[in-house]
């Protein structure tokens, strides 16, 4: 989809890059149930008013686009009609980015940016939340019995993990063990789901990356991958998976 016309100074570029991803099991599971099929919204619990006539989008990036209330209502909308496709797609492909996520105590939706990044907010209202291995496992298996219930009854499923590691913790921990708690929470998680499910399958794009040579994977900042590098897993995926 094209940026929203209500955010000018997002770009293209910037609004495919990052706009609708989702990064914990319990943002992905929200999303999910907003947009069933012929379920009607009433109202959108995501969007809140922080100060008069600033409003955000608790599970989206704010810093995308503008905060007046036509504007996040445009956003969120067509975030709906993206999300919308879940239910009409044969073959669904879920990344697990982070197991160290927040969570409005208020309406209950997890939050996509730390709530220090949302000014206005009081920042009691959120709350930490680090999912365990049954977390991440009962967000999966409550994502296959919406697509039970509402997806195609061929559905298919490959689940991958991120590599990209945090760039902070809000744990006290220092960020390479939490890091590491993360990452292992998610890639056992994936393996059992996977082991219970004959249509679904891993794909081992987080091991390529972390036992590859490192000087062809990352770029200088040793938290994302080179997009040569990246070029390679979508090359292996799609004769994995693809036929020629």
């Amino acid at each position: 989809p094209a940026a929203p016309p209500q955010a000018p100074d997002t770009s293209e570029e910037t609004f495919r890059k990052g706009y609708v991803n989702k990064y914990t099991i319990g943002s992905m599971l929200d999303e999910l149930k907003w947009v069933v099929p012929n379920r009607v919204m009433q109202d959108m619990p995501s969007i809140i008013e922080t100060d008069p006539g600033r409003f955000i989008d608790l599970a989206a990036h704010n810093i995308l686009a503008g905060f007046d209330r036509e504007s996040v209502i445009s956003r969120r909308i067509l975030v709906h009609d993206i999300m919308r496709n879940f239910y009409q797609s044969d073959v669904i492909v879920i990344t697990l980015g982070l197991a160290e996520g927040w969570r409005d105590r208020v309406s209950g939706i997890s939050v996509i940016d730390a709530p220090i990044s949302l000014k206005g907010c009081d920042p009691d209202r959120f709350e930490l939340e680090v999912a365990s291995h049954q977390d991440v496992i009962d967000g999966l298996e409550n994502i296959a019995a919406l697509l039970n219930q509402y997806g195609r009854s061929s559905w298919r499923m490959i689940i991958t993990v991120s590599p990209v590691p945090f760039l902070a913790s809000f744990t006290g921990d220092d960020v390479v063990v939490a890091n590491s708690y993360s990452k292992a929470v998610l890639r056992s998680a994936a393996e059992e789901f996977v082991r219970r499910h004959d249509r679904v399958d891993y794909f081992p794009s987080y091991e390529m990356a972390m036992y590859s040579n490192t000087e062809a994977v990352w770029k200088s900042d040793r938290r994302h991958i080179r997009r040569d590098f990246v070029a390679a897993i979508i090359d292996h995926f799609c004769r994995s998976y693809i036929a020629s």
